[in-house]
């Protein structure tokens, strides 16, 4: 797993938050995130750090272009070492007073951070608001669980005002959760208490899933999510969902932006990476014609 390392540096003052965006290809999303990012009024106070999974995408050059340093590892080692590594650098720089580990698929609004920023002065970990689409395996994190919205949660458009809608119409900002969604949570230095060894607080066994959950059993202090907090997760962007029955991924990670869109707008094309290798090219080439290219590093 190939990681890149992202550092925006601004000036000599020390930040006080590490905010890590974890990505493996899917740039355009990855630039949407930092984009509406850098829009709040929060983002001069943070270090924003990217993780990026062996992309191919051309993350590398976008680093690059954008005077980011960037640190790469030889092969891909997962999500929760991902994870580790956003916690090592916040363990081994002191001057961090809050963590941030987040999805590459989210947007966040001018309103978001501020709430979670302010729980983590007395909670351990906190999380936001996302539709239920994008709260997965945790609905208590979804908006609908809490809000009768008028607006169009669904529609990534309006995330900025399914926000400003929810800091007008929340009455009880915090909620007690058993555990908070990875996609997007923070944490405070009292995290330290509770790492494995030096360097390791996610369990290295649970190489994708499972992480956050497992992190939030072994930390019996409250874990609490912000209903007025809301942020955008388009949710399942790297496809890490689709397995055969075997438990290997079927779809590459490294498909066109086109691609990836196409072929989420018709899942029964998933099938194609478990037919037989003739029927599979016979395929190909016919969607090839339609300019869809599904294959591995467009080959």
């Amino acid at each position: 797993m190939v990681y890149f390392i992202v550092l925006f540096y601004k000036g000599h003052m020390q930040n006080e938050i590490l905010f890590v965006i974890t990505t493996a290809n899917h740039l355009p999303y990855t630039r949407n995130t930092v984009d509406s990012l850098r829009k709040t009024v929060s983002y001069p106070k943070l270090d924003i750090l990217v993780i990026d999974d062996a992309s191919t995408d051309g993350t590398e050059g976008y680093c690059r272009t954008n005077g980011i340093r960037c640190i790469t590892k030889e092969k891909p080692q997962g999500l929760t070492d991902s994870w580790n590594r956003a916690y090592g650098e916040f363990e081994k720089n002191p001057h961090y007073r809050l963590l941030f580990i987040v999805n590459n698929d989210i947007l966040i609004p001018e309103g978001a951070l501020e709430p979670l920023i302010e729980s983590l002065g007395r909670h351990i970990i906190v999380g936001p608001i996302t539709s239920l689409h994008g709260a997965g395996h945790q609905p208590l994190q979804a908006m609908e669980a809490y809000y009768d919205c008028p607006i169009d949660i669904a529609n990534p458009r309006n995330y900025q005002q399914v926000q400003d809608w929810v800091k007008s119409h929340c009455t009880q900002p915090e909620k007690s959760l058993p555990f908070i969604n990875g996609y997007f949570f923070g944490m405070n230095r009292k995290v330290l208490a509770y790492r494995l060894r030096e360097g390791i607080l996610f369990n290295p066994s649970y190489t994708n899933i499972h992480n956050e959950s497992e992190l939030c059993k072994r930390i019996p202090e409250e874990k609490v999510c912000r209903t007025d907090a809301f942020i955008y997760h388009f949710k399942g962007v790297s496809f890490s969902a689709y397995r055969d029955e075997f438990g290997n991924f079927v779809i590459p990670r490294n498909l066109t932006w086109t691609s990836a869109t196409f072929i989420r707008k018709h899942p029964l094309l998933f099938r194609l990476f478990a037919w037989p290798p003739r029927t599979k090219q016979l395929v190909k080439r016919l969607l090839l014609k339609i300019g869809i290219n599904v294959s591995r590093n467009g080959r």
